[in-house]
């Protein structure tokens, strides 16, 4: 591999890596935002003394439009997450031209990181703790919360 060959790799290497890390930083976001709007709701309608006379339609609407930011929101992240996971798989290829995982290199990066970006099904994605379930959670608190009398 000749010099330039390995400076373009690793210019390629770090802009990933940073693509990578904005990605996380904008899923951290789109759930922060999320969370304080569902939170402030939750707690405006526990702490509530005096609460409005509402009808069923009333809290059938707002009941909707908690379910739309939760679902949109995890909608969202879902999608950074995706993008990120195309983001790492294009770093394992480059650390594979870096001979990374090679046994001359004396396997530098762990043979696990060759899964690292992996498409996952929703279903897989459920499986495991995140900040997705926790939208979804928080959301369904915030719509029982409303008929919360």
């Amino acid at each position: 591999m000749s010099d330039i060959d390995l400076d373009t790799l690793k210019h390629l290497h770090l802009q990933q890596r940073e693509e990578l890390q904005y990605r996380r930083s904008r899923c951290y976001q789109i759930f922060a935002w999320t969370v304080s709007i569902l939170m402030g709701l939750i707690a405006a309608l526990i702490l509530k003394q005096e609460r409005p006379a509402w009808s069923g339609l009333d809290k059938a609407l707002i009941t909707g439009l908690v379910l739309v930011i939760s679902g949109y929101s995890a909608y969202w992240q879902r999608r950074q997450t995706e993008v990120a996971r195309g983001q790492s798989r294009v770093i394992v290829k480059l650390l594979q031209r870096f001979h990374a995982f090679d046994e001359k290199a004396d396997n530098l990066c762990p043979r696990e990181w060759l899964q690292w970006g992996q498409a996952k099904t929703l279903w897989q994605d459920v499986k495991k703790p995140n900040k997705i379930q926790m939208t979804l959670i928080l959301g369904l608190v915030a719509a029982c919360a409303v008929w919360w009398e």
